[in-house]
C-alpha cells in the first residue's frame, strides 16, 4: 500500500503553490497553478524519460478553470537526482504517480501524459488503477517503442540525403558525436518535435534540466532507436482494457505519426483523436490556445 509522502510547501502565493513531496528515492518537485479552483484537477506527466515539466508550461492556460498540477519526475528538473540507475524503470515511475496522488490528495482527477508521459500513463491505467481518473489526454502518444522508432525511421528517410545518412551512420557505429549527426538532429527536431523558431525559453530551459541518466537508461543515447529498458515496451495488446475516456492528440508532422496514433485510438473503447494542423510533437507548445480549447472541451464532458 502506498504511504502518504511528506508534503513540503515552499511557495504558496495566490493561485500558485510549489513544493516537494518526499517520495521513494528522494524529493519530487511539484507546482500547482489555479489551486483555488474548484473543478477537478488536471495532473500533467511529462515526457523524456527525464525531460522535466518546463515544456508543459502551456498547460497552465487551463488554470483559469481548474487546478493544473505539474511535477518533475525523480532524476530530472527541480527534483532530486539519485545516482542509483536501478531506479529508472517503468514500475518505479508508476509507483511515483501513486505517491504524487497520495501526497497531493488526488483521489479524483483528470490525467494528461505527453510522449513518455503517455507511455507511463497507459502502463499505469492498465497495470495499476483507473480508479478516480475521470478522463485522459495523451499528447504525442507512444504505446509501443518499436512503432515509435519505425515512425522515426520513416521521417529520417524523408530528410535531406546527407542528414539521413548521418543518422544511420551514427546508429551503425553507436557514435553520436559527429557534426553531421548534430546537424541531422537539428533538422529532425525542427520538423517533427517543435516547429517554432526559435524555441520558447521554457522549452530550452527544460532541455538544460534534462536528466540524461534517466533518458539513457530507459530509452538510450539516440531518439531514433530504443536500446534502453523500454525497448520491449508494448501496451497495444492491452489498450482495450482502458475503460476511461481517452483523447489522443498529435501534430500533423509529429514524430509519432498520425497513422500510428489512429491505431491506438481505434483500440481504446471510448476514445477520440485530434490532429493539430501545421504542428508536431510539441503541438501544445506550437498551438497553445487551440490546444487549450480542445482539452478544455474534452474535460468538461466528464466533469
Amino acid at each position: 500500500m502506498i504511504q502518504k509522502p511528506q508534503r513540503e510547501i515552499i511557495v504558496q502565493q495566490g493561485n500558485v503553490e510549489e513544493g516537494y513531496l518526499h517520495v521513494t528515492g528522494g524529493r519530487v518537485w511539484y507546482r500547482i497553478v489555479g489551486r483555488e479552483q474548484t473543478r477537478l484537477p488536471l495532473l500533467c506527466v511529462h515526457g523524456g524519460p527525464g525531460v522535466p515539466h518546463d515544456y508543459l508550461t502551456p498547460m497552465e492556460l487551463l488554470a483559469d478553470e481548474r487546478p493544473v498540477i505539474l511535477f518533475d519526475q525523480l532524476g530530472c528538473g527541480n527534483s532530486d537526482r539519485p545516482d542509483d540507475i536501478s531506479l529508472w524503470h517503468k514500475d518505479f515511475f508508476a509507483d511515483e504517480i501513486d505517491e504524487v496522488r497520495a501526497g497531493l490528495g488526488l483521489e479524483e482527477l483528470f490525467f494528461f501524459g505527453q510522449s513518455w508521459g503517455s507511455m507511463l500513463g497507459a502502463y499505469y491505467l492498465i497495470n495499476r488503477t483507473q480508479k478516480g481518473i475521470r478522463a485522459v489526454i495523451f499528447g504525442g502518444p507512444v504505446m509501443n517503442s518499436k512503432m515509435m522508432t519505425d515512425d522515426c525511421a520513416v521521417l529520417v528517410n524523408q530528410m535531406s540525403p546527407e542528414n539521413a545518412k548521418a543518422v544511420w551512420d551514427a546508429e551503425a557505429a553507436h557514435d553520436y558525436s559527429s557534426p553531421g549527426f548534430a546537424a541531422a538532429i537539428q533538422e529532425f527536431y525542427h520538423k517533427h518535435v517543435c516547429r517554432l523558431d526559435p524555441w520558447p525559453d521554457y522549452v530550452r530551459r527544460g532541455e538544460e534540466m534534462t536528466g540524461f541518466p534517466v533518458y539513457n537508461t530507459m530509452w538510450g543515447p539516440s531518439e531514433f532507436l530504443c536500446t534502453g529498458n523500454l525497448q520491449d515496451f508494448d501496451m497495444t495488446p492491452d489498450l482495450a482494457k482502458i475503460q476511461v475516456p481517452v483523447l489522443f492528440t498529435c501534430g500533423e508532422y509529429d514524430e509519432c505519426r498520425p497513422a500510428t496514433i489512429s491505431k491506438f485510438h481505434m483500440a481504446v473503447p471510448y476514445s477520440k483523436m485530434a490532429v493539430i494542423a501545421d504542428a508536431s510533437h510539441m503541438h501544445h507548445v506550437e498551438k497553445p490556445q487551440e490546444y487549450r480549447q480542445l482539452v478544455s472541451a474534452w474535460l468538461k464532458r466528464f466533469e
